[in-house]
């Protein structure tokens, strides 16, 4: 009985782990992709400055 309880806590722990380690992986690709989109103008605007200089 013991055994059937241990294993089933151990797979909902799994499971909330791997649920858990996606959902922050997805968090972590959607800020990348943020941060690129705001880069590129600022990047342009750089670049500009330099070749104005």
């Amino acid at each position: 009985m013991s055994l059937v309880v241990s294993s089933f806590c151990f797979c909902v722990l799994f499971l909330s782990c791997t649920i858990w380690f996606r959902e922050l992986h997805i968090t972590h690709r959607v800020q990348q992709n943020i941060r690129q989109c705001s880069l590129v103008p600022f990047l342009k605007t750089q670049a500009s400055h330099v070749l104005i200089f």
